[in-house]
């Protein structure tokens, strides 16, 4: 499904006013949201992949985070146990304001 599939199929589900919740998002969806306007449809972002990596050992992994928590933190993440070495030296493997730039957009809708 082209991005013109996703966002007409996910149009017609609000136009029955349900609403859309997603949980999971892959990294390439989140940077569909991120460039496409209206790619998410209205629908609610609860958690997503992240890429991580560690400044101790250089270990690299993704994992799912929850957006309350990058709300919580000001649109950034703390950083994370590395599963390789245990050390708490994992960070975003993006920049921030780049990957998190939907939530952001969100914010500023919310706040007018």
């Amino acid at each position: 499904m082209g991005v013109k599939g996703w966002i007409d199929y996910f149009r017609r589900v609000q136009a029955k006013r349900v609403q859309i919740h997603l949980w999971n998002v892959s990294q390439a969806v989140i940077q569909q949201i991120n460039q496409v306007s209206n790619f998410s449809c209205g629908g609610v972002v609860h958690s997503m992949e992240a890429s991580f990596e560690c400044e101790n050992c250089g270990h690299g992994w993704t994992q799912i985070i929850k957006t309350s928590t990058i709300l919580e933190n000001n649109l950034d993440i703390p950083k994370q146990k590395c599963p390789e070495c245990g050390e708490i030296e994992g960070v975003l493997d993006e920049l921030p304001q780049i990957y998190f730039k939907f939530l952001h957009r969100e914010r500023q809708k919310n706040d007018h």
